[in-house]
């Protein structure tokens, strides 16, 4: 648990400091997945994930649905503080098992079925809920998946 209050810190405090400061490695970008590094700035560390971003301006919202090699766990997370996330890969239901702070967390066996699925799946149906007014379901093709799955496990560390 101490692990993963240690993450959650870093993710709410590296995710604007990167975006000001540029720390974010873009590894490769394939379809709407990207494989991304930031180095942790106390440790350097490095934390590797594939994911991909929603984004629009009418309504205006940007959330994020990522992988995260070193945790093996999936977040997501937006502008917005999000209060749960539920989704489908081809129509097998999946739901985030906890949001803190605003960031929706699953790890655990089941992160590794749907990681299992979004690797061999067509596509994923994500629903964000939030206080704030969002779409009521998003949609993204799986196809490069499974090549930048395999671009962020062949990423350095």
């Amino acid at each position: 648990m101490l692990r993963l209050s240690v993450f959650l810190s870093t993710l709410l405090l590296v995710a604007p400091a990167a975006d000001a400061q540029k720390r974010d490695i873009r590894i490769a970008a394939q379809g709407p997945w990207t494989v991304d590094c930031t180095a942790e700035p106390q440790t350097g560390e490095k934390w590797c994930q594939v994911g991909t971003v929603f984004e629009s301006n009418e309504p205006p919202y940007s959330l994020q649905f990522n992988y995260v090699r070193d945790t093996r766990m999936f977040f997501a997370m937006g502008a917005v503080r999000l209060t749960a996330v539920t989704l489908k890969v081809d129509g097998q239901p999946f739901a985030f098992d906890r949001c803190l702070g605003g960031i929706c967390l699953m790890k655990g066996a089941e992160a590794e079925r749907l990681l299992q699925l979004l690797r061999s799946g067509h596509q994923l149906a994500i629903k964000f809920e939030s206080q704030s007014k969002l779409p009521p379901l998003l949609t993204v093709d799986l196809a490069a998946f499974e090549p930048m799955y395999k671009r962020v496990l062949a990423a350095p560390k």
